[in-house]
C-alpha cells in the first residue's frame, strides 16, 4: 500500500493593486519509495512525484528551470536541497524583483511525526520550520504520505500573497488538504500505477476538475474532485474506503488558482452529450488522466503535444480510438469514431484474481497449452515455443519466449524474447530481448532489455533502456529517465544521474553522483565528474584564463568541469631571458571553495614545449603543478595567482643554451630538471 497526503500551506498578503505583478513559480519536487526496512517499498513515489512536476509545468507556470527533483533523499541530502533552493529565490529576487511562489511536493512515507526518508526522519516542525524560512513569497507544500492527517494539526505560518493570485483572488490565511483521515491507510494501485489520490489530483488539475468551464482549476475544484474519485475508487478495496479531509482558513475574496489549462499548447475536448468513464493515455501507454464525463457539461483536458489513447467506458460497454494533438490546437473528442471493443484486463489488473490455477503448463503456442489461453495461473511451465500466462509464481521455460500479463513473481528463462507487462519480481534470462514493467529483480540478455521502473540489475551486451533505475545497468548502451545506482557501458544516459556513470559517454540531465568516462556532459552537476572533458550548464566549471609565469611571458587556457574537478587545457610562449620556444598542453586540477569570493585552485599540466630556433628537435617536456589562490574581483572576473612546481624533461640532453630551466633548478640525472616558480593571472566568470 502507498501512502498519499496532501498538504497545501498558502498564506496571503492583501493582492496587489495592479494586475501586472511580475511572477516566478519555483518547484521543489522530492520522492522516496524507501521508507526503512520496517516499511514496504512503495511502486510509485516516483512516478506521482514526476506526473504533478509535468502537470505544474504544463499548466502551473513552473518553468523547467525553475524546477528541482530530488530522487530518495536523505536527510541531509533534502535539507541541503533546501539551502540549494533558497540560494536561487535569493538570486532570483535580485535579478528581476518579480513576485516569488514556491511549491513543494514530497511522495513517500510518513508517519504521525514526519516525512520517512529510508532510515531518516524529517519532522513535520522541521518542514515547516524550512519552508518558512525561504524567500518566497508564497509557499504551497503537497505531501503524498501516510499518517497526512496528523500534520493538519500543526498550523500557522506567515500571511503571504496567494499562488496564481490575480485582482479577483485576494484571500489570505492558509489550507491544509489531506488525502485520507487520520486513521486511514492511504492508498496506491497498479492499475493506475500510482496512488488515488494523486493520480486524480492530477488528472483534476489538468482540466477534469473545472466544473465552472472557465479554464482555470481553483484550490477548491480540485480538492473536491480529487475527493469523490478517491472515495469512489477505493470504496470496494480491501483497504477499505479512503476520505480525504481539508482543514480550510481562507478569507476574502475569489479562490487559489491551481493550474490554467489554456497555458498548456494542446487541449482535447470532451463535447457536452459525452457521458461516461473517460481514459487517457500517452504514447508510452501511462494513464495521464480518469474521470466520470457527466452529460450536459464540456470538459477540456490540457495536455502536451502528441498522439494519446483515448477509451471510453459507458454501461459496461467499451469504444476506444486514438487522437493526436498537435501544437497549438484544441481538438474535440468524438465519440463516433471510436471502435468498439470487448472489455480489457488492462483497467481491472490487480483488481482480480485469475480465473483458474494450472500449476503446470505444456505447450507450444498459447492456444496450443494447458492454460488454453486462459486468464490462468502458473507455478511452471515449459514450452516448445512460446508460453504464455496471466500470472506466473514460480519458473517458465520456452524456446522462443516467455510472456506474463499480469505479474511474475519467479523467473522466465527463454532463448529469444521473455516480458512482463505487469509487475515483475524475480528474473528474467534470454539471448534476444527482456521487456518488464515495474522490475524488481534482474534482466539478463545478449541483446536488448528494456524496463519501466526498474530496481535490481539489467545486464547486455546491446542495448539497456529504463524509466526509473535505481539498481545497476551494465552494458553497451544505457538509457534511464531517472537513475539512482550504477551505469556501466559505451554510452550512458540518465534524466537523474545519483549513483555512479562509467563509460566513454556519460549524459545526464541532472547529475548528483560521479561521471567516470572520456566525455561527460550534465543540464545540471550537483555531483563530480571526471574525464577529458566534462561539462555542466548548471554548477559547473567553464573558465577562459590568462596568465605569466616564470616559464611562460603569456599563457592562455581554458578550464572545463564539474564543481570541484576540472580538465585545463593551456598553450603558451616563453619568458624573454629564455630560449625562444612555444607550448600546448593538458591536465586536471581541483578546486576548493573557501568563501564566496575566495577559493583554491590545484592542477598539474603537461605541456610538450617546441624550441622556435629548431622546429624539428623532438619537443621538451615541461610538468607544471600548480597552487593557485584566486579571488573574485568582480561577479565575473577572478585574479589568482601563487607558487608552481615544473619539472622538465629533455628529449636529448641538457642544453646549457636552450636555457628552459632557471641556473638554480635541481638536476635529477642527465635530462630532467626541477625548480620552484611563480604564475599570476586572471579568470572570466
Amino acid at each position: 500500500m502507498n501512502a498519499t497526503a496532501l498538504l497545501l500551506l498558502a498564506a496571503a498578503l492583501p493582492a496587489a493593486t495592479s494586475d501586472q505583478v511580475v511572477v516566478r513559480r519555483f518547484a521543489f519536487v522530492a520522492a522516496a519509495n524507501d521508507g526503512g526496512d520496517a516499511r514496504p517499498r512503495l511502486r510509485y513515489a516516483v512516478t506521482d512525484a514526476r506526473a504533478l512536476a509535468g502537470v505544474l509545468e504544463e499548466l502551473g507556470g513552473v518553468a523547467p528551470a525553475d524546477r528541482v527533483l530530488v530522487v530518495e533523499p536523505t536527510r541531509a541530502e533534502l535539507l541541503a536541497s533546501f539551502d540549494r533552493l533558497e540560494e536561487r529565490l535569493v538570486a532570483a529576487r535580485e535579478q528581476d524583483a518579480a513576485r516569488l511562489e514556491l511549491i513543494f511536493y514530497y511522495s513517500g512515507h510518513s508517519d504521525d511525526v514526519g516525512l520517512l526518508l529510508g532510515d531518516d526522519l524529517v519532522t513535520y516542525d522541521d518542514l515547516k520550520a524550512r519552508l518558512d524560512m525561504l524567500s518566497a513569497d508564497v509557499r504551497i507544500a503537497i505531501l503524498d504520505s501516510c499518517a497526512s492527517g496528523a500534520i493538519t494539526r500543526k498550523k500557522g505560518g506567515k500571511h503571504r500573497p496567494p499562488f496564481l493570485v490575480d485582482r479577483s483572488s485576494q484571500v489570505k490565511g492558509y489550507a491544509v488538504l489531506t488525502s485520507s483521515s487520520e486513521d486511514e491507510a492511504a492508498q496506491e494501485s497498479d492499475r493506475i500505477g500510482g496512488s488515488f489520490f494523486t493520480h486524480y489530483l492530477v488528472s483534476g488539475l489538468r482540466g477534469a476538475a473545472d466544473v465552472t468551464t472557465d479554464g482555470r482549476v481553483t484550490l477548491n475544484e480540485a480538492y473536491a474532485f480529487a475527493f469523490h474519485e478517491t472515495l469512489r475508487r477505493t470504496e470496494k478495496t480491501l483497504a477499505g474506503a479512503q476520505h480525504a479531509a481539508y482543514d480550510i482558513q481562507l478569507v476574502g475574496s475569489g479562490d487559489l488558482v491551481m493550474t490554467d489549462i489554456k497555458a498548456t499548447s494542446a487541449t482535447l475536448g470532451l463535447p457536452e452529450a459525452l457521458a461516461g468513464r473517460v481514459f487517457v493515455r500517452d504514447g508510452r501507454e501511462r494513464l495521464v488522466a480518469e474521470l466520470e464525463k457527466p452529460a450536459g457539461r464540456r470538459v477540456e483536458l490540457g495536455l502536451a503535444p502528441g498522439r494519446y489513447e483515448v477509451t471510453f467506458e459507458s454501461k459496461r460497454s467499451f469504444r476506444r480510438g486514438s487522437v493526436d494533438l498537435a501544437e497549438g490546437r484544441a481538438v474535440d473528442l468524438d465519440p463516433t469514431r471510436l471502435e468498439t471493443i470487448e472489455g480489457e484486463e488492462t483497467y481491472l489488473r490487480g483488481d482480480h484474481e485469475p480465473d483458474d490455477t494450472v500449476y503446470f503448463d505444456f505447450g507450444v503456442l498459447p492456444v496450443l497449452s494447458l492454460n488454453a489461453n486462459r486468464r490462468v495461473e502458473n507455478h511452471a511451465a515449459l514450452s516448445l515455443g512460446w508460453t504464455h500466462s496471466y500470472r506466473l509464481t514460480g519458473v517458465a521455460l520456452a524456446l522462443a519466449a516467455a510472456s506474463t500479463s499480469e505479474r511474475m513473481t519467479g523467473a522466465q528463462l527463454a532463448t529469444g524474447v521473455t516480458w512482463v507487462d505487469g509487475a515483475a519480481r524475480g528474473a528474467q534470462l534470454s539471448v534476444g530481448v527482456n521487456w518488464a514493467r515495474r522490475m524488481t529483480g534482474a534482466q539478463l540478455t545478449a541483446g536488448v532489455n528494456v524496463a519501466d521502473e526498474l530496481v535490481g540489475v539489467q545486464a547486455t551486451s546491446g542495448i539497456n533502456v529504463v524509466s526509473d533505475g535505481y539498481g545497476a545497468q551494465l552494458g553497451n548502451a544505457n538509457f534511464a529517465g531517472t537513475f539512482v545506482g550504477m551505469q556501466l557501458g559505451l554510452l550512458n544516459v540518465a534524466s537523474n544521474a545519483r549513483g555512479f556513470q562509467l563509460g566513454l559517454v556519460n549524459v545526464a540531465s541532472k547529475s548528483d553522483g560521479f561521471q567516470l568516462g572520456l566525455l561527460n556532459v550534465s543540464d545540471e552537476n550537483e555531483g563530480e565528474s571526471f574525464g577529458l572533458l566534462s561539462f555542466s550548464l548548471k554548477g559547473g566549471i567553464l573558465r577562459p584564463a590568462v596568465w605569466s609565469s616564470d616559464v611562460g611571458l603569456a599563457s592562455a587556457g581554458l578550464k572545463l568541469g564539474t564543481r570541484h574537478i576540472y580538465t585545463i587545457f593551456t598553450v603558451g610562449t616563453s619568458m624573454p631571458h629564455r630560449s625562444e620556444a612555444w607550448s600546448y598542453g593538458g591536465g586536471f586540477g581541483v578546486t576548493v571553495p573557501v568563501s564566496e569570493d575566495l577559493r583554491v585552485d590545484i592542477d598539474s599540466v603537461f605541456a610538450p614545449t617546441y624550441a622556435v630556433r629548431n622546429a624539428d628537435d623532438l619537443p621538451d617536456q615541461i610538468i607544471s603543478t600548480r597552487v593557485t589562490i584566486g579571488w573574485r574581483a568582480t561577479e565575473w572576473l577572478t585574479l589568482f595567482g601563487g607558487p608552481a612546481y615544473h619539472v622538465l624533461v629533455d628529449t636529448d640532453a641538457i642544453d646549457p643554451e636552450a636555457r628552459l630551466a632557471p641556473s638554480y633548478a635541481w638536476s635529477h640525472g642527465e635530462r630532467v630538471k626541477s625548480w620552484i616558480g611563480w604564475s599570476v593571472g586572471a579568470e572570466v566568470f
